[in-house]
């Protein structure tokens, strides 16, 4: 690697840093905490992505690898890490029988939604976690899908889909809020990784719009305006896939198994609070 590529890569690696340090620093996560887990995943990585064809990667290789020594290589490998598998596949297994629910049940007068559905029998809120949430608990489900505010109960023992919006953890279960900053981060910057090594054809979707020069007071019109496009075309994209997921729809063919996201994102930050600055006529220009 030249070294202006070097020097580029480590200023990218030092700006995409500084939101996640912030959100370790907040939940009170010292410096060798974090050293000792990238010191973890560069061994992982290393192990797992840079072998040698048809050779089993070594302790040596690792560490030439990595820069660390051999004694540190093997501490690493025995390190007990934190893992939340389970706890995303739970949050995909409820996001999965939502998505099946609209494409089998449809509203006949609310787009988006589905039709509301009786607890228990055949045609049933039931039914579709038992055929789409793996072992995941009926009570468990619906009780994760009330609290966070995507369905509520309604007369005759009924259940209705209220929201739109796809399943999100809200603001009081931090635990699964960052469950989903560690998902969705590693979707987007598995991304941007790919497209960095990626030949011209083979580079995924990455597309932005920004400015850096707007009134305070536009922000809520903008932020509104993502929230009511990119659940648009959130919705366009479910729908598109449930037609190809073989879980919603068994009679799909072809080979193997892909994942694939589509993912939407607002963000915005007051550079300079300042005072309100008259707007610059078309006169004064010329």
């Amino acid at each position: 690697m030249n070294n202006d590529i070097k020097r580029t890569l480590q200023a990218a690696v030092l700006r995409l840093l500084r939101p996640l340090v912030r959100l370790l620093l907040h939940h009170s996560v010292p410096y060798e905490t974090f050293a000792d887990l990238a010191r973890w995943v560069y061994v992982d990585v290393a192990e797992k992505d840079f072998a040698l064809k048809d050779k089993k990667q070594t302790t040596s290789r690792i560490s030439v690898i990595t820069g660390l020594n051999r004694k540190e290589v093997a501490r690493l490998q025995a390190m007990d890490v934190a893992d939340n598998t389970g706890a995303i596949a739970s949050f995909n297994r409820a996001e999965k029988v939502v998505t099946a629910w609209r494409h089998e049940y449809p509203s006949d007068e609310q787009d988006g939604l589905a039709a509301p559905l009786p607890l228990e029998g055949e045609r049933s809120f039931s039914s579709l976690v038992k055929r789409y949430s793996g072992d995941m608990p009926v009570r468990a489900v619906l009780d994760e899908l009330l609290r966070v505010g995507v369905v509520r109960k309604i007369e005759n023992d009924e259940v209705m889909l209220v929201s739109e919006s796809t399943l999100v953890p809200d603001s009081d279960d931090r635990q699964g809020v960052i469950t989903l900053f560690g998902e969705n981060s590693t979707d987007f910057l598995s991304t941007i990784s790919h497209n960095v090594l990626a030949a011209d054809e083979d580079k995924l979707l990455q597309r932005r719009a920004w400015s850096d020069n707007l009134p305070i007071e536009s922000l809520e019109i903008l932020k509104a305006m993502a929230r009511e496009k990119g659940q648009e075309v959130i919705k366009e994209f479910i729908s598109q896939y449930s037609k190809h997921d073989r879980d919603i729809t068994p009679s799909i063919g072809g080979t193997g198994r892909a994942k694939a996201v589509f993912g939407v994102y607002y963000y915005e930050e007051v550079i300079e609070p300042g005072m309100a600055q008259p707007a610059t006529s078309e006169k004064s220009n010329k």
